[in-house]
């Protein structure tokens, strides 16, 4: 699981949207839509727990329940006229989830429907509920306020939790996505011909808006032109107009450079189109609905125990939040203690880099090396290790520390298209089993090499 983001992007879903009937909660698994509750045959008073399916149109068009012996699940014949009743899920405050019958909607063929709309303005609950693989649950709840009055349907709301900053773009858009290999932000129609792009320019400081304009553009050959000062959302920048090809089809944008010095991000943001006609329409949509947030104080805010990886290219994996990083060589080390003049700490976890083609040689390898500076080096153990992403070859060791303290540790290391990654975990004896069992498993359990098994 990643803890590290939620998000909810204020919609619920609205059976019968045309005579807005009730909202309901809709459970989306796998690409499948459904929701649970109980149904019963005309003139029937015998309720039977099922699923009600939804296809690929909102429209439901089957109900799934237990077969005639029990044993299985199967698809229900239904009749016209027959009850179909939701269950409303209450979790009590220990976690414990309970269902009561909640709405109730006449079965006719193709009638039932549903459609993400917004949600009414209103208090809400967003709650959190974890099942763990034992069956122990745990429930923490938030209290979100929502003002959805004067909502123009034909536009969605995008929020950057990186960079601070919101704006709008056309309903029927795609949604706006992160593309690693071309580092921008993108959103267009499904034609492909109208575009909303943020363009970011890292390690911006001391540098001028048409500075960040041009190193942008410059990434497929185009120039600023008709440079002029601008204000966006209490930011002083500098908008531009463009053009250029892209397989043969000419392109004309317009935009506007900002820096952000908190971040030192120059960004630039820009509408881009093949008909010039509806430039100006969709420049002034992103123009006018931009917004910018205080990223610090929002990034400070979060009292998560977890934050990402954002030292090491190429990997993710999750790091206890305000651990101290210290670099050495080959590897990079986290720490919960604060290191002593020398640098020395025994508490942490390392991550390292390096080429290889056989697990078992790198770890024996990297085992040598640090056995030579650990008093009383022993092997306890090895085995393979199934994480989520990899499987490791792990060997378990203890040592003493120049403290005169038992130390227990753990290295795992796997291959990946010929590059072995290794993680390297350590900690007094007494404690090491709950760290094992805490963030080193959570951290080895969440790494995945960038593009794994792709």
């Amino acid at each position: 699981m990643d803890d590290t983001r939620f998000t909810w992007e204020v919609e619920t879903a609205l059976p019968d949207r045309r005579n807005a009937l009730n909202f309901e909660l809709v459970t989306v698994r796998d690409g499948v839509a459904s929701i649970a509750g109980r149904y019963r045959f005309p003139d029937s008073d015998v309720w039977q727990d099922v699923t009600l399916i939804f296809n690929d149109d909102g429209v439901a068009d089957r109900i799934i329940g237990a077969d005639a012996g029990g044993s299985g699940l199967a698809s229900i014949g239904l009749a016209e006229g027959g009850e179909f009743q939701t269950y409303r899920a209450m979790v009590t405050p220990d976690g414990r989830v309970m269902r009561e019958p909640g709405n109730s909607y006449t079965w006719r063929p193709g009638a039932l429907r549903y459609d993400q709309a917004a949600a009414p303005t209103g208090t809400y609950q967003l709650g959190f509920l974890v099942t763990a693989i034992g069956g122990t649950t745990g429930f923490e709840s938030v209290t979100v306020a929502v003002n959805n009055d004067n909502l123009d349907p034909t536009l969605r709301g995008y929020v950057d939790p990186d960079w601070g900053f919101n704006f709008h773009y056309p309903a029927v858009w795609f949604d706006v996505t992160y593309f690693p290999d071309d580092d921008w932000l993108q959103t267009s129609n499904a034609e492909r011909t109208e575009f909303i792009f943020v363009y970011p320019v890292y390690a911006a400081a001391g540098q001028s808006p048409e500075a960040i304009a041009r190193e942008a553009l410059g990434r497929f050959q185009a120039t600023p032109e008709g440079l002029a000062p601008i204000s966006v959302a209490g930011q002083e920048g500098l908008e531009f107009t463009f053009s250029y090809l892209s397989d043969g089809q000419p392109f004309v944008g317009r935009g506007f450079a900002v820096y952000n010095a908190a971040l030192e991000l120059g960004l630039v943001f820009a509408a881009e189109v093949s008909d010039p006609a509806r430039l100006d329409p969709i420049y002034a949509t992103l123009r006018d609905s931009l917004t910018f947030f205080d990223i610090l104080s929002y990034l400070e805010a979060d009292a998560g125990f977890w934050s990402p990886n954002n030292e090491i290219e190429g990997v993710s994996f999750p790091v206890p939040t305000g651990w101290n990083i210290v670099q050495g060589d080959p590897w990079l080390f986290y720490t919960p203690e604060t290191p002593d003049d020398s640098g020395y700490f025994i508490t942490g976890a390392a991550v390292a880099q390096q080429p290889g083609t056989d697990a078992k040689v790198v770890l024996s390898s990297l085992l040598a090396q640090a056995a030579e500076i650990r008093m009383d080096y022993r092997v306890t153990g090895s085995e393979v290790y199934h994480s989520v992403n990899h499987t490791w070859e792990t060997v378990l060791f203890e040592y003493t520390a120049p403290t005169g303290q038992a130390v227990a540790g753990r290295m795992h290391v796997t291959l990946v298209d010929g590059t072995a990654w290794a993680l390297w975990f350590e900690a007094p004896a007494d404690p090491a089993e709950a760290l094992m069992r805490g963030p080193f498993d959570v951290m080895l359990d969440g790494f995945m090499v960038e593009g794994a098994g792709q």
